[in-house]
């Protein structure tokens, strides 16, 4: 294993992009820590770091190459040690992916827990997606540690995926949340562009009463300003009725 960043194509202040972090466990034997940077408008691998770095060290890292590659979205895994997160939340690194879970409205919302959790439902949907978007060209690796860490990881008896025993799967795993956080900047870019809709009718976005919002949870934010809208389309709908019935 490699002690050092690996960098693949230099930043381009014209792109976007994304990283994911796997921390090592502390163990002798165990893995290493990794770390993958993705370009999102061509999903090539640009970075990578594999190495012995943990803790605040590994967050300080991922803040210097996010800040490179202008920012780049991301987070560490945040199953065991949360120290690299929170290293990135008191450096106030400004593009942060905060734990979703599936809220009130549809699609999921974000927690206040920084990071990714990796378990039994989602170790299986990353792998399966990210082995899709690989095989059709949507996201292209380019590490040759990746590369062999991948002839190696496999799907046991139990059903979980990981490296055959005595191998390594550091690399990997931060390969799959980087095409998670490549996959939830494109959903953000989509929510951002896409005009939003209530009844089917286009409501403009300075209309939508912001003077309601706090620090009340996010789904609660969006249900009180999604009936403000309606109310008013609503009313809308009643003023052109009365028209009608004048005329």
């Amino acid at each position: 294993m490699s002690d050092g960043v690996r960098l693949y194509r230099i930043a381009n202040p014209e792109k976007h992009y994304v990283w994911f972090g796997d921390p090592a466990e502390g163990l002798e034997h165990g893995d290493d820590s990794a770390i993958c940077w993705l370009c999102c408008e061509d999903g090539v691998q640009v970075a990578e770091y594999v190495g012995k770095l943990a803790g605040m060290e590994l967050g300080e890292l991922a803040y210097d190459m996010g800040e490179y590659y202008g920012w780049a979205y991301g987070c560490f895994e945040n199953n065991k040690d949360q120290t690299p997160n929170n290293k990135l939340v008191e450096l106030n690194y400004p593009a942060l992916h905060y734990e979703q879970k599936l809220g009130q409205q549809a699609g999921p919302v974000d927690t206040r827990k920084p990071g990714w959790n990796t378990n039994t439902i989602t170790r299986n949907w990353m792998v399966h997606h990210t082995l899709s978007w690989t095989r059709d060209g949507s996201i292209r690796p380019v590490s040759r540690v990746l590369f062999d860490q991948m002839e190696i990881f496999s799907q046991n008896l139990r059903g979980k995926y990981q490296a055959i025993p005595g191998g390594h799967d550091d690399a990997v795993f931060g390969y799959l949340g980087a095409c998670m956080m490549w996959r939830v900047w494109f959903e953000r870019q989509a929510n951002d562009e896409l005009p939003p809709l209530v009844g089917g009718k286009i409501v403009e976005r300075t209309t939508l009463g912001l003077d309601l919002l706090t620090d009340a949870e996010p789904q609660t934010r969006e249900a009180r300003l999604s009936e403000k809208a309606l109310e008013r389309l609503e009313q809308e709908q009643r003023d052109v009725e009365m028209e009608a019935m004048a005329w």
